[in-house]
């Protein structure tokens, strides 16, 4: 989504923009909340600062070089989030990569983005809601509303906030 979907047109005050939950971060986190937030019938927006998704996770190139910075893989512990990699594996966005570090596996394995960690991120990003290069400065409660400040001056109001 493109920030001029949402954005108030130049020239207006934007005192009162609301959405049904407000989700600040297209990270590791961010994205499955998101993800699972229509399952329970919330219409979910994501605010994220950087200019693409994955927040700590992020494959960047230089010259002929590419190479994962921040996160190298990731772990699910979870059943709910495994269901996610395995979802993941099985669109060519993540790969196994071990089970372990010491000389037996520990039997959780560990997955990598394919190519990159950013593929994974992406995967999980596709056909959500996602406001980029907008940053979240402040966040209040008021009444039954949130209040979040964004950088550029314009102000969103939430029923929830992740």
């Amino acid at each position: 989504m493109n920030k001029s979907d949402l954005k108030v047109p130049p020239g207006k005050i934007s005192i009162n923009r609301r959405v049904d939950v407000l989700v600040i971060g297209a990270g590791m986190a961010g994205l499955p909340a998101t993800a699972a937030l229509p399952k329970a019938g919330r219409r979910p927006v994501v605010f994220d600062k950087g200019r693409g998704v994955g927040g700590r996770m992020a494959t960047r190139r230089i010259g002929g070089a590419t190479f994962d910075h921040g996160a190298q893989f990731v772990t699910a512990r979870d059943p709910r989030f495994a269901e996610v990699l395995d979802q993941a594996r099985a669109a060519g966005a993540a790969v196994e990569w071990c089970r372990g570090f010491a000389s037996e596996a520990d039997g959780h394995p560990r997955w990598r983005g394919q190519p990159g960690m950013s593929s994974l991120a992406k995967h999980l990003a596709a056909g959500l809601a996602i406001v980029q290069e907008t940053q979240v400065v402040a966040l209040r409660r008021m009444e039954d509303q949130w209040m979040a400040g964004m950088a550029d001056g314009e102000t969103w109001s939430a029923g929830s906030v992740i």
